[in-house]
C-alpha cells in the first residue's frame, strides 16, 4: 500500500516532482535535417563590366538553409546575399577567365558545397554594324518608328522605309514638299504627321505639314501652320493632340510662338508663346507635361539656358527653372525614374562634357555623370531597353571616329560604347522595336551627307 500511494502522489504532481529517486528534465529537440545539395539554375554565368547583373538564389535539396557562404570573394561591383545565395550589383572589372566559387548553404543541423561559375567580360571595343544603305543622301531628316517595326525616313533629298527584317530600304512617296529640318510624329492613327522644315527650292521655312498613310503609301496636305518654321520641336501629347514649339523662321530668326494640332479636326489652336528658341530640347513627362529646355536665340547665335513645362490641361506655361549652363542642340530623353536625361550640345561654339538631370518632382536641374568626351551639336540620344541611354555623333573634326556612350541611370555614369562609320551631325536615331538603335545619314565637314546606316547591338 505504501508503494501503491507514494505511485499516486507521484501520477498527481506529475513533472513537478522527482519520485522514484530519479531526476527529470525536458527533452532537448532534434537538429534540423541539412541541406543536402546546392545548384544555380545555369552552368555558367557570363557577366559584362557596367552592365547590372542578377543571379537568382539557388535551389536547395534536403533541409532548409538559413546561410549561404561564397568562397573565395566574388569579382568587384558583386554582392552576395547571405540569407539567400543570390548574386547582384554591376561588375566594376574584367576577369581573365571563368572562375569556379565555392557556395555553402547550411542550418543548425549541417550544410553541403555547390559551385557557381561566372565570367566578367569587358565592355566590347565595338557594338556597330553596318546595315543597309539609303538610295540618297540622309541629312536633317527625320525618323519614325511605324506600327509594323519598319521605319519612315523623310528628307529633302527622298523618302524611304527600312525593314528591320532584310536590313534593307525601298524608296516610297515623296510628300508634296520635300524638306530638311522639319519634325515627324507617330499618330495614334497609324500615321505620320510631317511639320514645318526648310525648303530647299524657295530657301525658306515652311508652315505646311503632310500626313503619311503607311498602308496606302501616300502623303495627304493637312492645315498648315500659322507660322513657317524649321528646327522646331513636336511632340505628342497624351490627348492625341501635337504641341509644336518655336524654331527658326523666315530670315532665319528664332522664335517662341507655339501651336496645337488636333488630328481630329485637322485644326490648329492657339497656345501661348514661350522665349524665342531652336533647336531645344522638348521631353514629354511621364504624368504628360512637356519640358522645353535650352536652345539657339538667333539671328544672335546666343544660347539659352531657361527651361519651362507645359501644362496641357490649362494650355499654359510655367517656369522649371533654369539649366546650370546655357545648351543648345542638345540630346534630350526620359528615363526610367521619370527623370530627364540631357546630355551634349553647345553654348556659344562651345561643347561642354557635363550632363544635367531634370527633376519633375521638384522642378530642378542636377548634375550627372560627366561624358567620356564632348559630344557638340546634335548628337542622337536614345532610350535603349535596358534602361540605358545611347548618345552617338555630334558637329567634330572630320578625323572623329564616330564617337558613342552608353549612361546607366542606376550609377549615373557614363562608359565608352564604340565608334560607329562616320563622325557626324544632321543624322538622326532611333530604337526599334528589336531593341537595336539605327543610326542613319548624317553629314560632317567634308561630306555634305551619307547614305549609310548602322545599327547598334
Amino acid at each position: 500500500m505504501r508503494s501503491s500511494h507514494s505511485f499516486m502522489i507521484c501520477l498527481a504532481l506529475g513533472s513537478a516532482l522527482a519520485c522514484g529517486g530519479g531526476g527529470g528534465g525536458s527533452t532537448p529537440a532534434p537538429p534540423p535535417a541539412p541541406p543536402t545539395s546546392v545548384s544555380y539554375g545555369a552552368a555558367s554565368y557570363l557577366l559584362q563590366v557596367g552592365t547590372a547583373a542578377s543571379i537568382p538564389a539557388p535551389t536547395v535539396g534536403g533541409g532548409t538553409a538559413t546561410q549561404f557562404t561564397v568562397n573565395p570573394g566574388l569579382p568587384s561591383g558583386l554582392s552576395f546575399n547571405a540569407a539567400t545565395g543570390a548574386v547582384t550589383g554591376t561588375p566594376a572589372a574584367a576577369t581573365a577567365y571563368f572562375s569556379t566559387y565555392t557556395v555553402t548553404a547550411s542550418n543548425g543541423g549541417g550544410g553541403t558545397n555547390g559551385q557557381l561559375k561566372l565570367a566578367v567580360n569587358p565592355v566590347p571595343a565595338s557594338q556597330w554594324t553596318a546595315t543597309g544603305s539609303t538610295t540618297f543622301l540622309a541629312s536633317y531628316q527625320s525618323l519614325t518608328l511605324l506600327p509594323d517595326g519598319k521605319v519612315l525616313l523623310a528628307g529633302y533629298y527622298g523618302t524611304g522605309v527600312y525593314d528591320p527584317g532584310t536590313g534593307t530600304w525601298s524608296v516610297v512617296a515623296n510628300p508634296a514638299l520635300r524638306r530638311s529640318g522639319a519634325a515627324s510624329v507617330l499618330l495614334p492613327s497609324g500615321k505620320v504627321f510631317l511639320s514645318g522644315g526648310y525648303n530647299s527650292d524657295s530657301s525658306q521655312p515652311t508652315a505646311t505639314c503632310e500626313l503619311y498613310d503607311p498602308a496606302l503609301n501616300t502623303w495627304t496636305v493637312t492645315a498648315p501652320m500659322a507660322t513657317a518654321r524649321q528646327w522646331h520641336s513636336a511632340t505628342l501629347l497624351t490627348s492625341g493632340k501635337v504641341l509644336v514649339v518655336g524654331g527658326a523662321t523666315t530670315g532665319q530668326t528664332s522664335i517662341g510662338s507655339a501651336e496645337l494640332y488636333d488630328p481630329a479636326t485637322n485644326a490648329w489652336s492657339a497656345v501661348p508663346s514661350v522665349s524665342p528658341r531652336d533647336l531645344h530640347s522638348a521631353v514629354r513627362l511621364g504624368d504628360g507635361r512637356v519640358l522645353v529646355a535650352g536652345g539657339y536665340q538667333r539671328p544672335a547665335m546666343t544660347t539659352t539656358n531657361g527651361s519651362t513645362l507645359y501644362e496641357p490641361s490649362t494650355n499654359t506655361w510655367r517656369s522649371a527653372g533654369d539649366l546650370p549652363e546655357a545648351r543648345a542642340y542638345a540630346g534630350a530623353l526620359l528615363l526610367p525614374n521619370g527623370k530627364v536625361l540631357l546630355a551634349g550640345g553647345s553654348a556659344q561654339g562651345q561643347s561642354s562634357a557635363t550632363c544635367r538631370l531634370f527633376d519633375p518632382g521638384t522642378l530642378a536641374w542636377s548634375a550627372t555623370g560627366s561624358l567620356p568626351q564632348t559630344f557638340p551639336n546634335g548628337p542622337g540620344l536614345v532610350l535603349l531597353p535596358n534602361g540605358k541611354a545611347l548618345l552617338a555623333g555630334g558637329e567634330a573634326p572630320v578625323a572623329d571616329p564616330g564617337a558613342s556612350a552608353l549612361y546607366d541611370p542606376a550609377l549615373g555614369t557614363w562608359q565608352t560604347a564604340g565608334t560607329h562609320l562616320h563622325g557626324v551631325y544632321a543624322h538622326d536615331m532611333i530604337v526599334l522595336l528589336n531593341g537595336k538603335a539605327l543610326l542613319v545619314g548624317g553629314r560632317n565637314n567634308q561630306n555634305g551627307g551619307f547614305t549609310s546606316a548602322e545599327l547598334f547591338w
